[in-house]
């Protein structure tokens, strides 16, 4: 009997599974199934010694790695108190705008920010928002920010933040 390739086998293997769904009795049905069997045990056996295979094989095993922890619970956001300090700090000259927009981006990147406007944190969260969104942020955001803080006051915080971003 001569040699058959795989891509053959593959070829063969998908006849004999035609024949074994059109089979229409029990007998021929049983036949198509073992052919279907023999071919792939065959197949698998010539898998099993082909040495490229066992390459492939041995290299992917080698690039496995660790499965990826699952993410760390999101940090919580800074208290109102706390940004206010920091608010009233940064107006005092104690941080470089810079150095306030890196620690709003650190907090952003760390927590999980409320949707709702009303839910407690949103204040705080868009006060990081604004602050964090310029490399730069303006120092005049200090003190509406800590108003927005006292009296949540969205039109009056967007008024501030708007005026800044059409100089």
């Amino acid at each position: 009997m001569a040699k058959v390739d795989h891509r053959g086998l593959v070829q063969r293997l998908a006849r004999v599974e035609a024949l074994r769904q059109r089979a229409t009795s029990p007998g021929e049905q049983a036949a198509a199934t073992r052919a279907r069997d023999r071919l792939v045990d065959r197949i698998t056996r010539e898998r099993a010694a082909d040495p490229v295979a066992h390459f492939v094989q041995e290299h992917f095993a080698g690039l496995e790695t660790a499965p990826v922890p699952p993410a760390p619970p999101p940090g919580e956001l800074p208290s109102p108190v706390e940004v206010a300090a920091r608010m009233r700090a940064w107006a005092r000259g104690a941080f470089a705008a810079d150095e306030i927009a890196v620690w709003a981006a650190e907090v952003v990147d760390r927590v999980e920010l409320p949707v709702d406007p009303e839910a407690e944190g949103a204040v705080v969260g868009e006060i990081l928002l604004q602050l964090s969104a310029s490399a730069w942020p303006s120092v005049r955001l200090a003190p509406a920010a800590q108003a927005f803080l006292s009296t949540r006051d969205w039109e009056a915080w967007f008024a501030v933040v708007a005026s800044g971003s059409s100089r």
